[in-house]
């Protein structure tokens, strides 16, 4: 309990940032895709204004589905900053030691953890849009 209770400023520290970022993001997907004809025909149609929200909501997504896969690694290395300020031992206080420590070893260590991330970031990424939009296909 008190490893949580410690953990809740470093946690909302990194994602205050991305939320913000993302939101701003999220809106304009969905200004851009409530301008498509589809939703046009949608409301001609005499869907409701909620069915029609949903419907270009769910092609706003993609563009918001990648910028999610590019947070996961940005927040690993980011908190960097936040494990200085709030003391706490991690990934990003072990690589700042080990540039101030001239430890090249762990320093490549963590760049190549950094990079897998990435990489698996990409990965889940290009699962998540396959299983969201049917004309993706897995390969």
């Amino acid at each position: 309990m008190d490893i949580a209770r410690h953990l809740v400023l470093p946690a909302i520290t990194l994602s205050v940032v991305s939320i913000a970022g993302t939101m701003r993001y999220q809106r304009t997907a969905m200004l851009e895709a409530l301008r498509f004809p589809y939703i046009l025909t949608a409301r001609a149609k005499g869907l409701t204004e909620r069915q029609v929200l949903w419907h270009g909501w769910r092609n706003a997504l993609f563009p918001v589905l990648t910028l999610f896969g590019l947070w996961l690694p940005i927040l690993v290395s980011g908190s960097v900053f936040v494990e200085a300020v709030f003391a706490w031992p991690g990934l990003g206080s072990l690589a700042a030691a080990a540039v101030g420590n001239r430890d090249y070893p762990l320093l490549m260590g963590a760049a190549i953890l950094v990079a897998g991330m990435v990489v698996l970031a990409g990965f889940l990424t290009d699962i998540a849009y396959a299983l969201l939009d049917p004309r993706v296909r897995f390969s």
